[in-house]
């Protein structure tokens, strides 16, 4: 990666990045080295399980220390300064493949318990006191005569040190979740550093400085279509709005990354030999074409391969004026005054153009992140705005191919994307030396600019629902409640048949259970749901989650009925609850109108929906709804709604999380906040009936 890398696109994530003998040094602070508790986790990615790989750890092989996490042929080991001094994983774990890796040491009990992705997996009592040590701490590396040794080969995601022992709630919620701690908050982490954020730090408040070492460095990981061996690109289809004919306004932008000199097309449309507009990568410059001049408009900067760059070419049908901008940034414009003729029935394509036979040709060599077709001239101050946010929806889009997500998608649901020829979607990753400016200005972080629209979108008048016919139902958090929700947990995690791992989940899901009933009890909010204030001529209605207060909607009062404010407040905090109860904080917005018409128009989620309205809602049952949402292929857009900064995983990632809870694969579901999300959603459910007119009796509840 060179130092013209300036920009990168929205979806991207990194991590630290270690090869050969790459490592981070942390030298030799007080608070690392003088434990008599502890608490190691290490989220990490290796690239390979042989021999003896450090994660973490505080010790000299020849003359011991206090604690260390590595693993072994794929084994994870747990060290601690007291002799037998080991404990082991009973298997391996797989390599190209996130891990939350975790150990801790009670000082009084003298327990080490080992963690392998949220699960103690491995214990043992030592006696002895913790020696003090000298040793430096050092992240990917280990020490043996005070040189380092047995290099991690892999990526590091977050690493945190704590000076106490967290017990095993803490250790599950850290696996699955997304949390961000705050010193002010957490006076026993002592070592809290998160490569996904450039650059990284130490955020505990002991201002421990991060050592590069080696050749240790970020890698940057962004979602793209890579356009594979010599001839991949994608076949967007055919659609009527993709002829621009005459002399109609359009703007064609989106994310590119060149990785050979050669002449390649970025995007075309077209039939056969005829065409109607394109955009070429050449000599390391961009070519924009219409059929109406033997014209063309070269980009005034060189955009050399083994970069990411914006690009935007607009056409205004007022001044007949052909415009190209990279990074946001006019390069030229030029006159264009004749119509362009019409190829009706043509394709899009991206990554390659029609030849005069009809076959594709002039592929792209590199990578495309996404492309967007608009049926206006965008301004400059548009194309800035756009560059670095996500539109979600906006009446001006023709298309938005959004490669970020596998399977890529058209978001306006327009064309179904093709991927030919050894075109892949996947994360292209490069290279980022610490020394580099992105790496120390870090990539900038922006708010998702569906919120900088302009329209305002009307809710869809929700279909009345048939009188349910309800059965008897448990009061919120009674022994037949526990059951119920433990009953749908056996079967949503599919465990009913492993007697081991049901003991083992029964013993977190009564932890879980009860911390859930006491956070009821201690925030009254939680237990209101939300608080509806009608002032000043609007309506807010404010959303009490696990993770704080959210304005869950504004409008004029008697703007909408109070059914349909129900539906959409409940639609609200089953989607955006969702991810607060996962441990994401969702962005503030006015988002939970076009949540709802999203689901509202598709019959599958909106039948599902009503399902569970004005009954007891178990968390598994809620969990299984947002299975339908996935199934029904709304996640990636409700996730672009609800989450505008991915901090630790990119939105990629958490896609794939959010596919492992509810497909069941992922102990989160039995996480206290989930069970408080479905408490609440059962409050608010069999609030229906007061709202929607319904005559139906109301089950009991406390």
């Amino acid at each position: 990666m060179s130092n013209n890398i300036i920009l990168a696109p929205r979806w991207t994530s990194t991590a630290l990045q270690l090869t050969n003998t790459a490592y981070i040094d942390c030298g030799t602070p007080t608070v690392l080295s003088n434990l008599t508790s502890f608490t190691l986790e290490v989220w990490v990615n290796p690239a390979s399980l042989s021999g003896f790989q450090a994660l973490v750890g505080n010790v000299d092989n020849n003359i011991g220390g206090q604690y260390q996490l590595f693993i072994n042929n794929g084994y994870v080991y747990a060290y601690v300064g007291i002799a037998p001094y080991l404990i082991q994983s009973p298997q391996p774990i797989t390599a190209n493949a996130w891990h939350h890796l975790a150990a801790t040491f009670d000082g009084t009990s003298k327990l080490l318990t080992l963690y392998v992705d949220g699960n103690a997996v491995a214990s043992q009592t030592f006696a002895g006191t913790l020696p003090r040590s000298g040793a430096n701490t050092l992240i990917g590396a280990g020490l043996q005569n005070n040189l380092p040794t047995w290099y991690l080969q892999g990526q590091i995601g977050r690493v945190m040190i704590w000076n106490s022992v967290r017990d095993a709630e803490a250790i599950l919620n850290d696996s699955v979740q997304v949390s961000i701690y705050k010193a002010t908050e957490t006076p026993d982490l002592v070592l809290y550093t998160d490569f996904s954020v450039m650059p990284a730090v130490d955020g505990s408040g002991n201002d421990i400085q991060l050592n590069f070492k080696n050749g240790a460095q970020y890698l940057l990981s962004v979602p793209s279509v890579v356009m594979g061996n010599q001839n991949g690109y994608v076949d967007c289809g055919s659609y009527e709005d993709y002829s621009i004919p005459g002399n109609a306004p359009y703007t064609l932008e989106g994310w590119f990354f060149p990785e050979a000199a050669q002449t390649g097309t970025l995007v075309s449309y077209g039939k056969g030999s005829q065409w109607e507009y394109q955009v070429v990568y050449e000599n390391s410059q961009l070519i924009a074409r219409r059929n109406s001049d033997a014209l063309q408009i070269v980009s005034s900067q060189a955009l050399p391969i083994n970069s990411y760059y914006h690009f935007a070419v607009t056409y205004d049908g007022n001044t007949k004026a052909l415009s190209l901008y990279v990074n946001g940034n006019l390069q030229t414009v030029e006159y264009f005054p004749s119509p362009v003729t019409a190829v009706p029935g043509g394709n899009v394509l991206v990554g390659a153009q029609y030849a005069a036979n009809g076959s594709p040709s002039q592929f792209f060599q590199g990578a495309v992140q996404n492309l967007r077709i608009w049926n206006v001239c965008l301004e400059q101050s548009e194309i800035f705005q756009w560059m670095f946010n996500d539109i979600v929806n906006d009446n001006r889009l023709v298309s938005n191919y959004d490669f970020t997500v596998n399977p890529p998608v058209d978001t306006t649901d327009r064309a179904v994307l093709q991927l030919q020829n050894g075109a892949v979607q996947t994360l292209q990753t490069l290279g980022v030396p610490p020394t580099e400016p992105i790496a120390m200005l870090g990539i900038a972080q922006s708010i998702n600019a569906i919120y900088l629209n302009q329209n305002v979108e009307q809710p869809v008048p929700p279909t009345p629902a048939e009188d349910f016919a309800f059965v008897p139902q448990p009061e919120l958090f009674s022994t037949a409640h526990k059951e119920a929700s433990w009953n749908d947990f056996v079967a949503h995690m599919r465990i009913a048949g492993d007697e081991d791992s049901k003991a083992r989940f029964r013993n977190q899901f009564e932890e879980a259970f009860a911390r859930a009933r006491d956070m009821m009890d201690a925030n009254p909010d939680l237990k209101k749901v939300f608080t509806r204030i009608d002032e000043n001529g609007m309506t807010r209605v404010i959303y009490h989650g696990v993770r704080g207060d959210m304005i869950a909607y504004e409008g004029a009062i008697g703007a909408v009925s109070d059914c349909t404010l129900w539906w959409i407040s409940f639609i609200y905090m089953i989607t955006v609850g969702f991810f607060q109860a996962l441990g994401l904080l969702p962005t503030t917005g006015n988002i939970a109108t076009r949540i709802y018409n999203l689901i509202r128009n598709n019959a599958t989620a909106w039948n599902a929906l009503n399902s569970l309205a004005g009954r007891t809602i178990t968390a598994s049952a809620a969990i299984s709804f947002m299975g339908v949402i996935y199934s029904e292929g709304l996640m990636w857009t409700i996730i672009k709604f609800v989450l505008t900064s991915a901090g630790w995983y990119a939105l990629f990632w958490i896609l794939r999380k959010v596919i492992a809870i509810v497909t069941g694969l992922e102990a989160a579901a039995i996480l206290a906040g989930f069970i408080v999300w479905a408490s609440q959603l059962t409050i608010q459910s069999l609030k229906y009936n007061s709202s929607c007119g319904s005559t139906a009796p109301q089950p009991a509840m406390a």
